[in-house]
């Protein structure tokens, strides 16, 4: 219309990958907003990366991941490695510890009850050989769960500290960026035992157990430099150093990815439970239909070789090829709420929809067209 543009497309925190995509019905400024300065150096991310090497391989082992942190939002990843088939995090959701293995797509997370953000807290996050997952806080053992198995692949992602980027662990939406400070943060591959994680959570513990093997630590003393004696350096980007009881920190920036270069200024958004495959403003209404929309793209590309995600992307592929009908929806311009609903027994075909003399006209895959008219005008 005359002061807005409509579409469906792609979701923006989607545009850095292919895959997964997720969709929205949107309703924008017609002429993007200029740029400022800083938006022009792109976003400000912050996280440490550390590069994959043999010593950081879990090769089947126990593990154990402790940290020292600050939480100024109740959500954030501390530490990941890996993605949806292999690999481990700690992070907070709700405020509350969390850690989650993978094993060959298979996950398992151990939950601690108390929150644990606001406050100086020693988080630990173990893997142990009787396949166990357990969280510690303060040195004490808050959480226990079975884990879907040992780590025996070599997680393809590397780490990161601060966010989880790309391909997630958990079942949180990436990248759950910390908002907060970290002071410290070691790996053991090995069995560290409870008494020796007590000891470590203590705040000048030297790190080491009787059968681990340390392979990461960061005091941010010094950067992030690995005291471990493995190589193990990281990168830091965008986090800087500030000071905290045990030394220095980093503080780390969180909040929603912005898109580099992305400055279309959004009055609403709203997903719909289709593909929209057909668009037509009238009326300040706005009629969509599409096929059905039945999968969860981010959730599904976790779990992309289980047997339902399979059977689920199967029922998409059907609903892309007219088999499950279709779906018209009316949308209130102003504000995205739905108006009405029907459901067509086929999705129309790309564009094959058109407003004319109070009717509303389909082109239907199945080769027909079809008419909507209101009954009172007849």
């Amino acid at each position: 219309d005359q002061q807005r543009v409509y579409g469906f497309g792609r979701k923006p925190q989607f545009f850095r990958w292919t895959t997964p995509i997720e969709h929205h019905l949107f309703a924008a400024d017609p002429v993007a907003e200029s740029p400022r300065v800083e938006d022009r150096r792109g976003p400000r991310e912050t996280r440490v990366r550390v590069p994959r090497s043999a010593s950081l391989h879990p090769q089947g082992q126990p593990l154990a991941v402790l940290a020292r942190v600050h939480a100024d939002h109740r959500d954030g990843v501390v530490l990941a490695r890996g993605g949806n088939s292999w690999g481990y995090a700690l992070y907070l959701q709700g405020g509350r510890p969390h850690f989650t293995v993978r094993a060959d797509g298979e996950i398992g997370t151990a939950v601690g009850q108390p929150r644990v953000d606001d406050r100086w807290v020693h988080l630990a996050g173990v893997l142990t050989a009787d396949g166990q997952l357990e969280v510690y806080v303060d040195g004490q053992r808050v959480a226990s769960a079975a884990a879907p198995g040992m780590i025996t692949a070599d997680p393809a992602e590397a780490m990161e500290i601060g966010a989880d980027d790309g391909t997630v662990v958990g079942t949180y939406s990436g990248p759950l960026a910390f908002d907060g400070k970290i002071a410290e943060v070691n790996l053991f591959r090995g069995t560290v035992t409870g008494a020796e994680i007590a000891e470590l959570a203590e705040p000048d513990a030297v790190p080491s157990a009787a059968a681990a093997e340390w392979v990461l630590g960061y005091s941010f003393d010094e950067g992030a430099r690995d005291r471990s004696g493995q190589g193990n350096e990281g990168e830091i980007e965008g986090a800087v150093g500030v000071d905290s009881p045990v030394g220095r920190a980093l503080q780390f920036v969180g909040g929603p990815a912005r898109v580099p270069g992305y400055h279309v200024n959004l009055h609403w958004t709203e997903d719909q439970p289709m593909w929209a495959r057909a668009l037509v403003l009238s009326d300040n209404r706005l009629f969509v239909a599409g096929p059905p929309d039945l999968v969860d793209e981010v959730q599904a590309f976790r779990q992309i070789q289980s047997p339902e995600v399979q059977s689920e992307l199967a029922e998409q592929a059907a609903s892309f090829a007219g088999e499950r009908g279709g779906i018209l929806r009316v949308v209130a311009a102003a504000d995205g709420q739905t108006l009405g609903e029907l459901h067509l027994e086929s999705p129309p075909v790309f564009d094959g929809m058109a407003a004319a003399q109070q009717r509303l006209y389909l082109a239907t895959q199945a080769g027909h067209i079809v008419c909507f008219a209101d009954a009172e005008r007849e």
